[in-house]
């Protein structure tokens, strides 16, 4: 049985204006997703005030439940640009960061920085 390629669920965050900046990182996601030969399972963007707050991420909430969802023995990636999609915030950038390697998920971004689930415990997402 072949083994099915990782299931990447992209992540961004839109506070207002143009969305054309929203189209090129989203074109930018695609390409690296379809480099590496993984299949995009869906887009999950926050926009207005819930792009800047914590515990009030709805589309960031079906991410995570999409996540928990994917058939067991399967790659999940969580894919961003880069960290700051989540927050420019490094703190709160950690908790949401942590909340998805909670679920067996690795985040990954654009330029290759990645978070995997067993990795050192505390790890901090990279600058």
């Amino acid at each position: 049985m072949t083994a099915l390629p990782p299931l990447a669920f992209v992540y961004d965050r839109h506070l207002s204006g143009p969305r054309a900046q929203l189209a090129v990182r989203a074109r930018t996601c695609a390409d690296y997703a379809d480099r590496r030969g993984w299949e995009v399972g869906g887009w999950f963007v926050d926009t207005g005030d819930a792009a800047l707050t914590l515990n009030h991420r709805p589309n960031f909430e079906r991410l995570m439940r999409a996540l928990v969802g994917v058939e067991e023995g399967r790659v999940r990636v969580c894919l961003v640009l880069d960290w700051d999609r989540f927050s420019s915030d490094r703190a709160k950038r950690d908790i949401l960061v942590r909340r998805l390697v909670g679920l067996g998920a690795r985040v990954e971004t654009c330029f290759g920085e990645c978070v995997v689930p067993g990795g050192r415990a505390g790890s901090v997402v990279p600058r």
